[in-house]
């Protein structure tokens, strides 16, 4: 198909020539019945589909381009439209008749730019089957539905489902023993109305439970009756250790994970362990913690974080399957973005302190894939500290407002895009990521 756009404009070069060649000469002809009267010659309109072709062929091997720079990406916008009005100036009838262009998927060429700045590469991307999401996500927020505010009318419908689970729970807390039977049914209700445990479906309330974190309730998972997947020593870790282990060689960012450590416990643990620096420490200061501070160097990997809100069916499920083919999740390890609360180090301001309001809360919230999910333990002074913890590489805020679209205009939501191939990795503790 590619090829063929490329031959069209040669293939279609005075196509239409011979025929215009002969009704003119038919026309002069003295017996021909138009012959005296006034009549506009035939124009060839071969011209200016050409015309069209050529806008079409830039724009079409511009977004074609691999690699595409800033310049160009904004260019895009600007092509986009005047391709449209070009194919509308070129062809503006349809089926013979001036009715106008109500053709759907010439809109969606103004949404290239804005797929390229999101995904990277047009053939990223794909337009055929994810129309609803565009209503969904685009139009009510612009509030351009017919008055069908569909957004609006499932978040209300769900916050009301999550209050009446909380009631029935505080209900049955409340009644005890003597409404069991009552209870039994009401819980029967919420399962049959599509309020079962899923794992991320719309029936949760997703937001209702991101703005009550604290009440969050985590448990850890794995397929070893809880002695975890795989078992890593922070010694044999480094990139410079020779020979290097495997899981180190199928998921390269463990290299990162001893110095992570360490960081983690001038960042989470300076009181539990006696460490008094607020500034951010050196490679040399976080092995020196691990020396000192990890008498057992074994990490205990796990598959699964659950979070549940109290009172509320179905949970949230965070995975994590990086070791290789044989360490798939349906396939795939599907590395899901979560939101987590920033270190005080950088927030300035406590976990027990931190609250999720509205928007300028939201914007304290860091954003980042799930590399790892493991369990450790630090000691200080004969003490033992557990530690469940959550390997997370952070993506970072996508600041251009030239590629900005009306997603982000409007609704103020926010781009973000990973700094690879050096990742900016932190680990947190698993209570500090707050859903997905």
């Amino acid at each position: 198909m590619h090829l063929l756009m490329l031959a069209l404009p040669f293939a279609l070069r005075d196509l239409t020539f011979p025929e215009i060649e002969d009704i003119t000469s038919q026309i002069a002809k003295p017996w021909h019945r138009l012959h005296d009267r006034v009549v506009v010659p035939p124009v060839d309109p071969s011209r200016k589909i050409l015309e069209a072709l050529y806008t079409f062929m830039e724009w079409y091997l511009t977004v074609r381009m691999p690699e595409i720079g800033v310049s160009k990406l904004l260019s895009l916008f600007d092509s986009g439209d005047e391709l449209v009005e070009t194919l509308k100036r070129v062809f503006p009838d349809r089926d013979g008749k001036e009715t106008g262009w109500k053709i759907g998927k010439c809109h969606d060429i103004v949404h290239v730019a804005q797929n390229i700045a999101l995904f990277g590469w047009s053939e990223n991307t794909s337009g055929e089957w994810g129309e609803h999401s565009h209503i969904d996500l685009l139009k009510c927020l612009a509030k351009l539905t017919n008055n069908k505010d569909i957004f609006s009318q499932l978040a209300s419908w769900h916050d009301r489902a999550g209050q009446r689970q909380q009631e029935l729970q505080a209900e049955s807390n409340h009644t005890g023993s003597e409404g069991n039977a009552d209870d039994s049914q009401q819980q029967s209700w919420c399962r049959t109305k599509g309020n079962s445990p899923c794992e991320l479906a719309v029936t949760y309330p997703l937001l209702h439970a991101a703005m009550h974190f604290k009440d969050l309730k985590y448990s850890i998972g794995s397929n070893k009756k809880g002695k975890g997947r795989y078992i890593l020593d922070v010694r044999a870790l480094p990139a410079d250790r020779v020979p290097q282990l495997d899981l180190v060689k199928e998921h390269p960012m463990l290299n990162h994970l001893p110095t992570a450590l360490g960081v983690f416990a001038f960042d989470f643990l300076q009181n539990k362990l006696g460490l008094n620096q607020q500034q951010e420490p050196t490679v040399a200061q976080a092995n020196e913690v691990l020396t000192n501070n990890m008498i057992d160097t074994k990490l205990r990997t796990f598959a699964c974080l659950t979070l549940k809100l109290p009172g509320c069916q179905g949970v949230q499920r965070i995975r994590s399957f990086p070791f290789g083919p044989n360490d798939l999740f349906h396939g795939r390890n599907r590395r899901p973005t979560v939101f987590v609360i920033p270190p005080k180090r950088f927030s300035k301001t406590s976990y027990s302190s931190f609250k999720l309001e509205g928007p300028v809360d939201v914007k304290k919230l860091w954003i980042g894939r799930v590399e790892l999910l493991f369990t450790c333990s630090f000691n200080h002074q004969d003490q033992r500290i557990p530690c469940d913890l959550a390997l997370i590489s952070f993506l970072y805020p996508f600041d251009l407002p030239e590629a900005i679209g009306p997603l982000q205009r409007l609704a103020g939501c926010q781009m973000y895009y990973d700094p690879a191939p050096r990742h900016w990795l932190r680990l947190v503790p698993v209570s500090y990521i707050i859903g997905r």
